[in-house]
């Protein structure tokens, strides 16, 4: 008559957690208070692992005692939080046994809200704005959970499956992009084409040749992308491949360029910052003077800008009243790469990271201008970074290797790649299931962690 230990374990838990969370949930707190009482004055009558009290009963959505009064059916608000420490484990094991939580389990809205709060809390940086690139083509939410938690489990043990996918053609990779969807795909830049490869199955899926046009440099989102070429930027349709609008009156040729669903932001070669509308291509605003020398990395976030430059220095600039807040001066070489890094559940950028051909990874506050840390490790210049949250970032070198570091040590956390046959890092993309690199000699290397 009496549950296994790991059930009696997991009703523990929650009764700790109800008492832990008590205060966080005021429009709650009078019917948290009676249940959690009611809880505890049971568990001392009877014991934890009372089967009249943790008892199985699929006909009926509430568990109630012999009082009638509800035991474990408790408001929405408050099994999201308590889903939110509880581990999956636990939940399995308890669902197992109580009618109440065998319901909960299957209701869509709390496992949504435990997809965003742990992926919040494990991968802040990370946004799935369009379509979360899930290696799965399961829809239910709890499976998607279970894959951000096995994902996040094998970060931290450093598991992961390597891959390299086949490529035709030596040609560096200039730029590349995921997009999710039913068929994920990767986009590859290279100097005269783009190509789309299966993100499962490594097969090329489309190839376009720009003949007459040289890309100095390309960027995407999920549905478009930027290339950069000496006479401009064409903005293509990535969904009907055709061009959606070109800028031409840059009065220098296009060195780097970022986009958003909003903005289009333009680095050039005599320095000049300009930005642009991403629906039509209308000016926005022009950032002049810019840098001194030429733009080689930027990064936007919502109506914040930040440029690197030759000049080895990074600007931050705020599009909407067209200032800049910030040069951020402290690199002795050009500076490749610059990122922003939210370090909060709220998504507030309030750091930036930078990168150049220093070799070092730099890490600076926005609102005072400062350092905070340098890091060093790279033999050779840092050309890309990327972050999923503060203790999660990640560079790409001129070395051939990734190296994941946490900001609080200065040390890498993890190098990810020995071998330097595969050529520099250009380019990179992350995201809580996976990295994928594009390497100077052309090739595509994938580390997945869900599997």
């Amino acid at each position: 008559s009496f549950l296994p230990m790991n059930h009696a374990d997991a009703g523990e838990r929650i009764l700790l957690q109800l008492a832990a969370i008590e205060s966080r949930i005021q429009s709650v707190t009078e019917e948290l208070s009676a249940t959690r009482e009611l809880i505890q004055d049971h568990f001392k009558t009877h014991g934890a692992a009372d089967e009249s009290f943790l008892l199985l009963d699929k006909g009926r959505r509430s568990y109630h005692d012999n009082s009638g009064q509800s035991l474990l059916f408790l408001p929405l608000p408050i099994w999201s939080e308590l889903f939110h420490y509880i581990t999956i484990n636990d939940i399995i094991a308890l669902s197992e046994v109580c009618s109440a939580l065998y319901w909960i389990t299957k209701d869509h809205e709390i496992w949504e809200t435990k997809i965003t709060q742990f992926r919040l809390r494990n991968f802040p940086s990370y946004s799935d704005t369009y379509l979360p690139i899930l290696p799965t083509c399961s829809k239910k939410v709890k499976d998607i959970y279970n894959l951000y938690s096995r994902s996040n489990q094998n970060w931290k043990a450093g598991k992961y499956r390597l891959r390299h996918y086949p490529r035709n053609d030596s040609s560096s990779i200039i730029a590349l992009h995921v997009v999710g969807g039913k068929t994920p795909v990767i986009n590859t830049f290279c100097t005269h084409f783009f190509e789309q490869y299966d993100l499962l199955h490594g097969h090329l899926v489309e190839k376009m040749v720009f003949k007459k046009r040289k890309i100095t440099h390309a960027c995407c989102t999920d549905t478009q992308a930027a290339i950069s070429s000496q006479d401009g930027l064409r903005v293509l349709d990535l969904s009907k491949k055709t061009v959606k609008y070109e800028l031409t009156n840059l009065f220098s040729h296009c060195n780097r360029s970022h986009m958003t669903d909003k903005y289009i932001a333009v680095g050039c070669w005599n320095g000049a910052v300009k930005v642009f509308s991403e629906r039509d291509g209308s000016k926005v605003c022009d950032f002049l003077p810019g840098h001194s020398n030429p733009v080689y990395g930027m990064d936007l976030y919502g109506e914040l800008l930040a440029t690197a430059s030759s000049d080895r220095t990074v600007k931050i600039w705020r599009i909407s009243d067209e200032v800049n807040l910030q040069t951020l001066k402290g690199h002795s070489k050009t500076v490749l790469a610059c990122h922003f890094l939210r370090m909060n559940q709220e998504g507030e950028a309030k750091s930036l990271l930078s990168g150049g051909k220093d070799g070092t990874l730099r890490l600076w506050d926005n609102e005072s201008g400062k350092e905070i840390s340098c890091f060093n490790g790279h033999k050779g210049a840092v050309n890309c970074i990327s972050a999923l949250g503060a203790d999660r970032i990640l560079s790409g070198g001129e070395d051939g290797t990734i190296k994941w570091w946490d900001m609080r040590c200065c040390d890498p956390v993890y190098q990810f790649l020995t071998d330097e046959n595969h050529g520099a890092v250009n380019s990179m993309f992350v995201d809580p299931f996976r990295i994928v690199s594009g390497h100077e000699n052309g090739g595509i290397i994938k580390h997945e962690f869900w599997s």
